[in-house]
């Protein structure tokens, strides 16, 4: 049993699943795709790829927000980046995104992990991006019911 919050926390992922009204193979290109990223999340430099590292940029200010490498790549089921803000002051944390096929869409899971530092104070940024998750998959639902 952990003694602390802090302790608790530390296996703490954020774990969010939507529908889409889209098979996995279209759903995995708004996840990848230069011309879909920032359509709801952030504009991407260039399409995501294999092994290789990305960065998304501000829509506002053109300056890079969230950067990383890809780990793991099957389309249409499975991608795996890590995952660096600058609120997370250099840490990687890891980001996989999960399809399945569903009647009528994709059900979508996206889990983001090793967010929580071991000290307590760090838990609003768990919050912020718990709300910037919500956010951003709520704009990604969106863009298929237009």
């Amino acid at each position: 049993m952990p003694d602390t919050l802090a302790d608790t926390m530390q296996t703490a992922d954020l774990v969010k699943t939507i529908f889409i009204k889209a098979d996995p193979g279209t759903v995995w290109d708004y996840l990848t795709l230069k011309a879909h990223l920032g359509k709801w999340y952030n504009p991407a430099e260039a399409d995501l790829a294999p092994d290789a590292p990305y960065a998304l940029t501000s829509k506002k200010t053109g300056k890079r927000v969230v950067w990383g490498k890809v780990l793991e790549w099957d389309p249409p089921a499975r991608l795996v980046t890590t995952f660096i803000v600058e609120p997370l002051e250099g840490r990687e944390t890891t980001v996989a995104w999960d399809l399945a096929a569903v009647a009528g869409g994709t059900r979508l899971t996206m889990t983001h992990s090793g967010v929580v530092p071991a000290h307590a104070e760090h838990l609003p940024l768990l919050g912020h991006l718990d709300e910037g998750w919500d956010l951003h998959m709520g704009m990604l639902r969106k863009a298929f019911a237009e």
